[in-house]
């Protein structure tokens, strides 16, 4: 229904609030996303369980920048290593 509208859904869901100058460059940064004439819907919401960083999903992509996710990463490495 949203690309009959010419819509790009994204949600961004960080640690902490962000503040008006974080998402005025987060929607910069993720206009370049965005087809020519295409209207970007940008959803912002909390999730203190990433620790750190946010998450973005545009549409059907999905970009894990959390805190949350490094540590298991990097536990995952660990137990590897041992």
């Amino acid at each position: 229904m949203r690309a009959h509208r010419n819509e790009l859904q994204v949600e961004v869901t960080s640690a902490e609030p962000l503040n008006k100058k974080q998402e005025q460059s987060l929607r910069s940064a993720l206009a370049s996303f965005a087809n020519a004439g295409q209207e970007l819907n940008i959803s912002f919401g909390v999730k203190p369980s990433l620790i750190g960083g946010m998450v973005v999903t545009i549409d059907d992509k999905y970009v894990d920048l959390s805190m949350a996710s490094k540590i298991k990463k990097m536990e995952a490495l660990l137990e590897k290593s041992i």
